[in-house]
């Protein structure tokens, strides 16, 4: 980013961290703290281990740092919900890697949607599947994976479901490797959620069916298509 200077590199591991930093020709520190209390830094952006996010934000904040913490924002509502007061508290930003709601895709989807291109959603389906990432370990593939289709939907409805539906289950991994989600709203629309880390291939689309079309997501090329019944177009 053009308006940001990268101030610091913070891993607990000094054979991966600092080599980072001397890549970017920036500072290299084992203990957050050092970076938390630096007067140079005005954002931390915390991408560990889940379990670790609350307690690193929580330090960050009282620090009076702006957070970027990547999802999942914590590993329980609990904390996700003390973060937001202690940065009410503290007047600083908290914000979540969604990154999705920033692909251009998605953006462009929402502004058809507006333009009533495809009437009234009714129905959402989306599919993100890969292999198992060995770098995962601490939480499953609905809190890895999946969190960012409900955050999309949720998007795309205007408001949270009413009622879920999940069966989940696991082959290789601690937690949950495989899951199918339906979520129902108001006004009988609903998501179903496909997600696993079992599919050879990695697979991320989404399909958005209104009264007077569908919309066509390719997560990873960042194409889209619109679909009635008289055409198919690709913006």
């Amino acid at each position: 980013l053009d308006t940001v200077n990268l101030v610091s590199v913070v891993d607990v591991d000094d054979n991966i961290g600092r080599p980072v930093a001397d890549r970017y020709r920036t500072r290299f520190h084992c203990d957050p703290d050092e970076a938390f209390k630096d007067p140079g830094v005005d954002v931390v952006t915390i991408c560990t281990p889940t379990v670790t996010h609350a307690e690193l934000a929580t330090r960050a904040i009282e620090s009076g740092k702006h957070v970027l913490v990547e999802k999942p924002m914590t590993n329980t509502i609990e904390e996700a919900r003390a973060l937001i007061d202690l940065a009410k508290k503290h007047s600083v930003t908290l914000a979540v890697g969604f990154v999705e709601r920033f692909n251009p895709a998605v953006q462009t989807a929402i502004r058809m949607i507006g333009e009533g291109r495809i009437g009234d959603i009714i129905l959402v389906h989306t599919k993100r599947v890969s292999r198992w990432p060995q770098r995962i370990g601490d939480v499953g593939v609905i809190k890895d994976l999946a969190i960012h289709d409900i955050d999309i939907v949720n998007a795309l409805f205007g408001e949270e479901a009413e009622t879920v539906f999940c069966t989940a289950g696991n082959i290789q991994h601690t937690f949950e490797d495989y899951a199918n989600i339906m979520m129902c709203y108001s006004g009988n629309r609903g998501a179903f959620i496909e997600t696993n880390w079992l599919t050879p291939r990695k697979i991320r689309t989404l399909t958005i069916t209104g009264t007077e079309g569908i919309i066509n997501i390719e997560y990873i090329n960042q194409t889209i298509s619109v679909e009635n019944q008289e055409q198919i177009q690709q913006p």
